[in-house]
Parts: structure tokens; C-alpha cells; sequence
């Protein structure tokens, strides 16, 4: 995996939110096989964000042997969110190489409910 995927979210504030990626393996043939991997995925208004102004989503690997995985913020988590723009990634790591895998621009938007 060299390349970094980007791929910019919309998150409506005050509801559930999950999006779903599949990964490939390195030589493009074929998806990642995901056992025994671990992730995580953080929001910031800027990269340079402090840790306590980064949320953190819920990462998981719904088949890990295609690649699958998820990431997600409850409506409790949304809810905290001020409308405007993100910056947002998700690594993986297998024990010994952490490798930044999604990464994009997030726009929180406010509804009116």
C-alpha cells in the first residue's frame, strides 16, 4: 500500500454515521486481507489539532479478508460537532507498520431537527 485514498464525508450533525471502504492489496489485484490489523480514525478541524480537540471515530472491520472496514460516530458524537470544514484519516497498523490508508476533507453540516 503506497497510495493514500482520499475521500471527502458529509456528517449531518444529530444523527448516526458509518462509511465503509474497501481496501486493496498493494499490487492492486486484489483487496487487503485485514486479519490482525488494527485502526484508527480521528477528526480535527486541522491537522495540526490538539489531541483533546480531535474526535475519534469507531473503526471496524466488518470482513477483514476482503478489506472491509468501517468508520463511525454516533449521534451523540455528531451532536457536538460545529457546522464547517474537517480534516479527517484512518490508519491501520499490523503490528509492526502503521500506514495511513483514507484520508480527506469532512463537511459537518447542521439540519434542522
Amino acid at each position: 500500500m503506497s497510495a493514500v485514498y482520499v475521500n471527502n464525508l458529509t456528517i449531518n450533525t444529530g444523527t448516526d454515521f458509518e462509511q465503509v471502504y474497501t481496501l486493496a492489496n498493494s499490487s492492486g489485484n486484489g483487496s487487503l486481507d485485514l486479519n490482525g490489523y488494527t485502526g484508527e480514525a480521528k477528526l480535527a478541524k486541522h491537522a495540526g489539532a490538539a489531541e483533546a480537540n480531535k474526535v475519534s471515530f469507531a473503526v471496524s472491520f466488518v470482513v477483514p479478508s476482503d478489506g472491509v472496514l468501517s468508520i463511525g460516530l454516533t449521534d451523540g458524537q455528531t451532536s457536538t460537532l460545529s457546522e464547517g470544514r474537517y480534516v479527517y484519516d484512518v490508519v491501520i497498523d499490523d503490528g509492526s507498520k502503521k500506514t495511513r490508508v483514507v484520508e480527506g476533507m469532512a463537511f459537518v453540516r447542521k439540519g434542522v431537527v
